[in-house]
């Protein structure tokens, strides 16, 4: 998932991964960022391009025909580079610090993707299953606010990843939720 709190809520989760295309996105839209100066700028595509090249060495990993002995070594040292990315510097601008502080602090969950072989380094197929409801909306005039948007999107994620788990009886599986949250 990406790193919103209310999947933490779902304890049914044998481990909860993180997507790693979330922050891959928001470094780089940090990076091509026209508000920074030059020199800060050029420090936060340093880091997204590190990321970057971290992410698509996990992918290939996740997909690498190894034994989990190698794959634990390698995943060893890809956690290592992460750690290095995620450390702060004091190079980093306030958002560039706050994205290395939540990496930091959800290291394992990233790493997921490697220990089990059915959960992938990201969510992307999940994102593009729900690419028609942002078709709908964007067709229908959207949403009259940002925050009926923000709502409507967390409910859209939330029903649609009920439904895909049990399409016969994913609205006891909400209600289930509700009362979680409740």
């Amino acid at each position: 998932s990406d790193d919103y709190g209310a999947y933490r809520a779902v304890e049914q989760f044998l481990a909860h991964a993180l997507c790693w295309a979330h922050p891959n996105r928001k470094l780089r839209d940090l990076a091509e960022s026209k508000t920074l100066p030059a020199i800060t700028k050029a420090h936060c595509d340093k880091v997204y391009r590190q990321f970057n090249t971290l992410y698509n060495q996990v992918n290939e990993l996740w997909t690498a025909d190894i034994s989990d002995e190698q794959r634990n070594k390698q995943r060893k040292i890809l956690e290592a580079r992460f750690k290095t990315i995620a450390k702060r510097s004091s190079k980093d601008p306030p958002e560039l610090a706050t994205y290395k502080d939540s990496l930091r602090s959800n290291m394992e969950a990233y790493f997921i993707c490697l220990q089990y072989p059915n959960i992938p380094p990201d969510n992307n197929k999940a994102e593009r299953a729900l690419r028609h409801l942002v078709i709908k909306r964007k067709a229908c005039g959207g949403s009259k606010t940002q925050k009926g948007a923000d709502v409507l999107s967390v409910l859209y994620s939330v029903l649609l990843s009920l439904h895909w788990r049990n399409p016969a009886d994913y609205f006891s599986e909400y209600d289930k939720l509700l009362a979680m949250a409740a």
